[in-house]
């Protein structure tokens, strides 16, 4: 992964400026006037975002080249990560995606208490990628 987008993104995972969510890059539950949520891909590409890789995200599905849950591709080839899910880490004894650490699944069984923090995300982003 490219050392530079590494220290950002988890700059911007700790900072606490991001509310998370499930499932979706960025989605804001409940509809207008609510806060947005974001799964930590979410995160990234708010940084591609900021680097002018894409406009900012809305809500008629021209958000990150029209992906919902995996990574676009500039964004992969951008950040150097191996994969469109993020790459694979280990936490907890699970080895998966990031996107499924995110989002709770493990094994294709998704489980709410499975879901690991933007905190522990950014931990084994920072120790295995």
């Amino acid at each position: 992964m490219n050392a530079q987008i590494k220290a950002q993104w988890l700059t911007a995972l700790r900072s606490g400026s991001y509310t998370q969510g499930r499932f979706l890059l960025k989605q804001q539950p409940g509809g207008m006037g609510n806060p947005f949520t974001l799964t930590a891909l979410g995160v990234l590409c708010e940084l591609a975002v900021a680097a002018g890789l894409y406009p900012a995200w809305n809500s008629n599905g021209n958000n990150y080249g029209y992906q919902t849950m995996n990574l676009p591709e500039v964004v992969v080839l951008w950040s150097g990560l191996e994969s469109n899910r993020g790459g694979y880490v280990t936490i907890d004894g699970h080895f998966e995606s990031i996107q499924h650490h995110n989002d709770g699944v493990y094994m294709g069984l998704f489980n709410v208490n499975n879901q690991k923090s933007f905190a522990q995300i950014a931990n084994a982003i920072e120790a295995q990628l």
